[in-house]
């Protein structure tokens, strides 16, 4: 029996201790866990995100960037062909951006746009067909997506005209033939005025249009104005008779 009393106290002194032991494991664990939460709370966290803030500025701060390309520059109207050698062409773009312009593969001026995005130039044409450009380039460094072709025709020279028949101071006779043909041939793309009547030329610059004459003496103004706005005159005269 008394074996038995001294067996189970032993056990108990046992568990007893077991159970502290336990309570001071647990004590500790809980203990351990708030001092790794201060420590990733209070260290790790701050220095973790001010390097990723750092990262973000040495980056050249990405997320602010700006990416988008400009539009294109818009043109207002302009003429497709002159005759004077210089001409204002008027726009808009992006507000603040360069405004490039390139004629016959030639880098030409830039300009900046307004804050309301309004730009000018001054382009200096050579004779003949000027193939011109115009892109756009941000204050970010972004280039338009793709440049504004257009041509302009530059021409200083007034037309010439030529009447191929009938010829100057022809008489022509018989009713029948009081209405008569007029040809010629002058500058292709051109205006003919014979009275007041117009007529428009062929690809060729050939012409041809009916007129008709009244009795005796008949003059003429023929008046040729080209696309690019020359103008030339000729006086031709027919006579006709009954």
């Amino acid at each position: 029996m008394n074996s038995a009393k001294r067996a189970t106290r032993v056990s108990s002194r046992l568990a007893k201790k077991q159970r502290q032991q336990m309570a001071k494991q647990s004590v500790l664990l809980i203990i351990g866990s708030f001092a790794i939460g201060a420590v990733f709370l209070f260290f790790i966290m701050p220095n973790a995100i001010r390097l990723f803030f750092n990262f973000i500025d040495k980056d050249g701060g990405q997320g602010n960037k700006d990416i988008l390309r400009p539009q294109i520059p818009i043109l207002q109207a302009f003429p497709e062909a002159t005759f004077t050698s210089k001409v204002k062409l008027n726009g808009y773009a992006e507000a603040g951006s360069e405004v490039h312009f390139v004629a016959m593969g030639k880098k030409l001026d830039k300009i900046v746009a307004s804050e309301e995005g309004m730009f000018e130039y001054e382009l200096k044409l050579q004779r003949g067909l000027n193939e011109v450009s115009v892109y756009s380039i941000d204050a970010a460094g972004n280039e338009s997506i793709s440049a504004r072709d257009f041509t302009i025709y530059f021409d200083d020279e007034v037309p010439e005209i030529e009447i191929t028949e009938p010829a100057d101071e022809a008489h022509i006779e018989l009713k029948k033939n009081q209405v008569t043909t007029i040809k010629g041939n002058t500058e292709a793309q051109s205006k003919v005025y014979i009275g007041e009547r117009m007529v428009y030329t062929g690809s060729d610059g050939s012409f041809s249009t009916t007129y008709r004459l009244s009795e005796g003496k008949n003059e003429l103004l023929i008046r040729v104005v080209d696309r690019a706005g020359n103008e030339t005159e000729k006086e031709y005269t027919l006579y006709f008779k009954y």
